[in-house]
């Protein structure tokens, strides 16, 4: 089992947003979604990329834990520490505001 839907949905794509960016047709990523088609390297390469998780994060081999922090979450873990508790409050209310959009 992969982790591909759950890391779409997370990332709130639907499959045709998804494909514009990888390069690939809906009907083809729905079967790597599903399970009914092997994932080529190179597709497995670029889903990677593009959520800048490692492969064995997408095939289901790793979990969310194991997953490395981009620069950018990093960047924000960072800011959060040297903040003070309202500004990390608000930032995180601002955050989930735009997360639900």
């Amino acid at each position: 089992m992969t982790n591909l839907r759950t890391i779409r949905e997370s990332h709130h794509l639907t499959q045709k947003e998804l494909v514009t960016h990888i390069g690939c047709s809906s009907a083809v990523y729905s079967r790597y979604e599903i399970g009914t088609r092997a994932i080529p390297w190179e597709m497995l390469i670029r889903l990677s990329d593009f959520y800048q998780v490692p492969v064995d994060y997408l095939l289901g081999h790793a979990s969310v834990d194991q997953v490395p922090l981009s620069e950018y979450e990093v960047r924000l873990v960072e800011a959060s520490r040297f903040s003070d508790e309202r500004a990390r409050e608000d930032a995180l209310h601002l955050l989930e505001h735009y997360r639900k959009q």
